[in-house]
Parts: C-alpha cells; structure tokens; sequence
C-alpha cells in the first residue's frame, strides 16, 4: 500500500483520501455523495489534519445547513483539542513514544514540543497520566497520530 500524499495548497480529488491505490482503482468510476465525501475525509487516516480542514471547508457549501454545522465543529473541536494537548504543561501528564507497541522501547517526555522534537514522533504520541512520582500510569488520557513527516493526521483527548 502506497501512501498518497498532497500538497497544503492543493485538494482536488476525494481519491486523495483513500489512502490505498486499490481502492482507488476499484472505485474510480464511483461517483460519491457530498456526505459520502465528507465521511471519507474525516475517517482518513494518511492526511494531515489541516488538509482535512481545507478539504472539508472546500466542500462546506454543497452540504445541507444540519451537516454544514456539524462540520464546523468537527473541524472547530480538533483545533481546540490540538491546542490544548500541545499547551499541556502538567506534572501528572507524559507524551510516550512506543516504537513497537512494547512498553520497554518508549520515550518519555514531559511536554508536546519535546515528543515533537524527536526524530521518533512519526509512531505517534501517547498522552498519558502518571501518579506523583512519575510511575505508569492511571492511563492513556489522548493520542496523537503523526504521518512520517511529523504532520499531525489526527488528535484524541
């Protein structure tokens, strides 16, 4: 599976979302409903977010008012949750880096920037709560989910 990239400026095809070169060939004579479309931006798991949000606004005017809304504050609810986990200064928080899901190959880090910062951030981030001497952890509380170019393609919290 090929990993299809685009360009901030430019957002011209829902096939740019897919993600799988499969699946855009067996679907490229598909027509796709403005809903169809905006489902497929929003589950993508390969595209920047701030791609989504273009792709997204682009498309905001051809959806019915109810779902034009939703929109907004999909797109409204990531930025606020990206600023917010990249803002957290807290003792009982952690950003984790696992390179192979196994706790004993992590990285550490008491703040977003220094996560982002590492060479490593492209398996993404773990945000999680740890007790007051820094022990693991009462859980996972977000994650960050990050392309090989350290663009941020989705947020939890």
């Amino acid at each position: 599976m090929r990993n299809r990239r685009i360009s901030m400026e430019r957002v011209n095809s829902i096939f740019d979302f897919f993600g799988n070169d499969d699946f855009v060939k067996a679907n490229k004579g598909k027509m796709f409903s403005i809903e169809e479309e905006v489902a497929i931006i929003i589950y993508n798991k390969t595209q920047p977010l701030e791609i989504k949000f273009q792709a997204l606004e682009q498309r905001k005017s051809m959806l019915p008012d109810n779902l034009a809304r939703d929109v907004e504050q999909w797109i409204e609810y990531k930025r606020n949750v990206l600023s917010y986990v990249q803002n957290i200064n807290r003792e009982d928080i952690v950003f984790v880096i696992r390179f192979d899901g196994n706790v004993a190959n992590e990285k550490v880090f008491r703040t977003y920037k220094q996560a982002m910062g590492n060479s490593m951030c492209c398996f993404g981030l773990s945000i999680e709560k740890v007790n007051s001497t820094g022990e693991k952890t009462w859980g996972t509380v977000g994650r960050v989910d990050v392309d090989e170019d350290g663009n941020v393609i989705d947020v939890t919290l």
